[in-house]
């Protein structure tokens, strides 16, 4: 039996996330100790924790749900990149009930938005963006305008990239509707 807490005090590493990623696997309850660590005010604990929330959420995208408020509000608070980064690849894969899907959209619009965002967290974020798009193609023309700045500014190869993959994405959408 792992203490998650004590775990990730141990040390930063990837072995160390992936130690504590395999412990925790598709189980609720140990999830829920997770999140625990992750809401904690000890920012060395919501940093460490952070990557093993986002590898979960990657493979089992439902145990998300009971946190997807807290998540919004954490999100909202402006938190350390890591947090960002770790909650918009995790809600990459997860299909965002719709009574979260225009607070995500509109804080993942933020992050794509902002200079001060990660280069990681915008590119996960347009992920997040287009996903929802899928359901509501009304919002594409917002998307894609900031996507086609984001790409003429080449911030990055990774964001140039993805947004070239999800800029094809929505301007199939807005053709269909």
């Amino acid at each position: 039996m792992m203490d998650i807490k004590k775990q990730l005090l141990i040390e930063n590493s990837k072995a160390n996330w992936q130690c504590v990623s395999v412990y925790v696997g598709s189980d609720p309850r140990r999830f829920s100790e997770l999140m625990d660590c992750f809401f904690s005010k000890d920012v060395r604990i919501v940093q460490r924790s952070s990557q093993p929330v986002g590898a979960i959420g990657a493979k089992h995208p439902h145990l998300l749900l009971p946190y997807l408020q807290p998540l919004l509000d954490y999100l909202n608070q402006n938190p350390i990149d890591a947090v960002q980064r770790n909650v918009m690849r995790a809600l990459q894969y997860l299909d965002i009930p719709e009574e979260f899907e225009g607070p995500y959209f509109d804080q993942a619009l933020v992050y794509l938005k902002s200079p001060h965002s990660a280069i990681a967290v915008k590119a996960f974020a347009m992920t997040v963006l287009a996903n929802i798009c899928e359901k509501y193609p009304e919002l594409s023309h917002e998307v894609i305008a900031q996507l086609e700045i984001l790409i003429r500014e080449e911030v990055s190869k990774g964001v140039t990239a993805r947004g070239k993959k999800e800029l094809k994405k929505l301007r199939k959408l807005v053709k269909l509707n």
